[in-house]
Formats: C-alpha cells, sequence, structure tokens
C-alpha cells in the first residue's frame, strides 16, 4: 500500500505557517502537527488491518512506497498483463471529542469499520488480477467435474512454473491455494494431508512430474545464465 506522505504544504513547519495564515477562531488552541500524526496513526491502523483481516492479503508483503506505479506480467508468449494500483478512499469519522476524552473504543471502531470497507474495496481486485495472470500464463487448471486430489494436484503443479532450491528439490512451500473470494489460504503441505496417503502409482507418476518440471527449471536458468 502506498506510504501516506505528508504534501509540501503540510510538513510540521509549513502547518504552522498554513494555520497561522488560516487561524479557525473556532479552536483557538488547535495545533496542526498533532493533528496530522493522529491521522498517520489512523491510516496506519487501517492499512495494517485491513492486511491482517484478509488471510491472502497477510502473506503478500507489503513495502511502502512513495509512488505506486502499474505492475506488469510479461509470459513466454509475450503477453503483458497489466495491474493499475488499487486506489481507494475510505470514510473515517471520528469525533475529537473522543479522542481528547480517552474513549479508546469510539476510536476503535472507526478504525475498524474502515478497514473492513478496505476488504471490501481490496480483496475483488486482488482476486481479479490474479486470476487474469493464471489464465494468461497457462496455469488454469478446469478438473472437469473431476475430484479434488493428489491426481488434480499433480494437474496443477503440472500447469504451472516452480522453483528448485540449492538441494535440487521442488520449493512448493510458498504455494498457497485459496477458495473463492479470497476468504482462506490453505498450504501446500496443508491441502495434502487432507488426502489419503499416495499409492504406488501416484508416487511414481508425481516423481516423473516433478523430474520433467525440475529439466524445465535448469533449462529456463541455462537460458538466463547464457542471457
Amino acid at each position: 500500500m502506498q506510504d501516506p506522505q505528508v504534501p509540501s504544504s503540510a510538513s510540521p513547519s509549513a502547518a504552522r505557517a498554513d494555520a497561522g495564515n488560516r487561524f479557525d477562531t473556532t479552536r483557538p488552541f488547535a495545533l496542526g502537527e498533532y493533528e496530522w500524526a493522529f491521522f498517520r496513526f489512523v491510516r496506519t491502523a487501517v492499512d495494517k488491518l485491513i492486511i491482517a483481516k484478509n488471510p491472502v492479503l497477510s502473506r503478500i508483503k507489503a513495502v511502502p512506497s512513495r509512488a505506486i506505479h502499474t505492475s506488469r506480467n510479461t509470459t513466454d508468449d509475450g503477453e503483458v498483463v497489466e495491474n493499475p494500483p488499487i486506489r481507494m478512499t475510505l470514510e473515517i469519522a471520528i469525533d475529537f471529542k473522543d479522542v481528547i476524552a480517552g474513549k479508546i473504543s469510539a476510536i476503535t471502531e472507526s478504525i475498524n469499520e474502515a478497514a473492513e470497507q478496505g476488504v471490501q474495496i481490496v480483496v475483488p481486485q486482488v482476486s481479479e488480477y490474479m486470476s487474469k495472470v493464471i489464465s494468461a500464463f497457462g496455469s488454469q487448471v478446469d478438473l472437469k467435474g473431476a475430484p479434488w486430489d493428489h491426481a488434480a494436484i499433480r494437474q496443477f503443479v503440472e500447469a504451472s512454473e516452480i522453483e528448485f532450491d540449492e538441494n535440487d528439490k521442488p520449493d512448493l512451500e510458498p504455494w498457497a491455494f485459496t477458495t473463492d473470494g479470497l476468504q482462506r489460504v490453505i498450504t501446500f503441505e496443508e491441502m495434502i494431508t487432507q488426502f489419503p496417503p499416495r499409492t504406488a502409482e501416484e508416487v511414481s507418476a508425481w516423481d516423473d512430474m516433478i523430474e520433467r518440471k525440475r529439466s524445465q527449471f535448469n533449462a529456463r536458468r541455462r537460458r538466463r545464465t547464457l542471457s
């Protein structure tokens, strides 16, 4: 999420100067820098709570930035999938009388309501973008009514590009499966443990698939090295 930045006209020193030019006679003891500090506290709290409220968002590393640009992913066929920044405006109603009186519950309720609004805005857009990327990179799997089992997992891994670690083992630890609406996240290991143990045939099919993916990974790595 974009890091809230103080506009050039709203720095602490500028805020004091601006307050002097636009003195509010109804609030003779108001201090702009205090209000700005409180705003930053609320903004930070809302941002963090939005992330904490959704299991998928909580797995995405948030890096504050002064500017957020359109992200682009390019497939092997040259197709570019673009995702513009997600912009949102949240209404946060806080009565400063509650702040002064130390009514924390009123403040936290307002922050929580704003975070709920944020989740409703962000999650559908993240879900839509993930669907576009999966479709563009050809990693979407249609089971055609088949059950979600070891064979289905194998099809999904087969259709995806995977990495291998320094020990030449498939790095599936970061993988996660989500439900529609991104309301639940299941890790790869958690998903596997839900199924009965693999049969000998399933183990052999898995090993053959992993060997093919390892060859593909090494070929990609050689191409990157040569380029």
